[in-house]
């Protein structure tokens, strides 16, 4: 059922009046089912004074979609800003407006984007040459420094193999010969190069 359901859940309608929340939206926010009538869902999901002109805007985009996917912000009642993605879905029940939101928790995707966005930072900014390759020994990333150093652009790098590059540009000692790919696998995730 939506009260039992893992995900949040939400019924708004045009007005901004809160008509359904399952027990995950109280579990998650701290809010408790007798405060839901009066919660304010302007400022639940619009922490600003343009809240109106927002929300106006969102349902109009709504009633021509039907079907909306959005990132927002969810407003807790200790004051935290909750990071969710929302899917909106528009229903119309007799003349009557909903918009039955299905929210999750953004906070963990949010953290492993941020993680990722500085991996990309401290890869780009290497001084090293760094390749990704997979088992077979083509190379599915170089790091800009690669690229300017083997005067290659990132599309013909990418299409190429690790020992044709490296024998090409004698990054390695010619007497060093992959026998097989299974040979470069296991050099490139733990042995040594002679």
């Amino acid at each position: 059922t939506l009260e039992n359901a893992q995900e949040m859940v939400l019924w708004i309608d045009a007005e901004g009046q809160l008509l359904f929340a399952n027990q995950r939206f109280c579990e998650v926010t701290g809010y408790t089912k007798a405060q839901l009538p009066q919660i304010d869902t302007y400022k639940l999901f619009f922490q600003t004074n343009t809240a109106e002109a927002e929300r106006a805007a969102l349902w109009d985009n709504l009633r021509r979609e039907k079907r909306l996917e959005v990132e927002s912000q969810l407003l807790c009642k200790d004051g935290q800003i909750l990071p969710v993605y929302c899917s909106l879905n528009y229903i119309n029940y007799n003349g009557k407006e909903l918009d039955c939101i299905f929210m999750r928790d953004w906070t963990l995707k949010k953290q492993r984007d941020h993680k990722l966005e500085l991996a990309d930072k401290v890869l780009a900014n290497a001084s090293e040459l760094i390749f990704w390759v997979s088992e077979s020994g083509q190379i599915e990333y170089a790091n800009p420094a690669a690229h300017a150093a083997l005067a290659h652009t990132p599309s013909t790098l990418e299409r190429s193999y690790i020992q044709d590059i490296c024998l090409h540009e004698q990054l390695l000692s010619p007497s060093f010969i992959f026998e097989d790919e299974e040979t470069l696998f296991e050099t490139a995730s733990g042995g040594q190069l002679p």
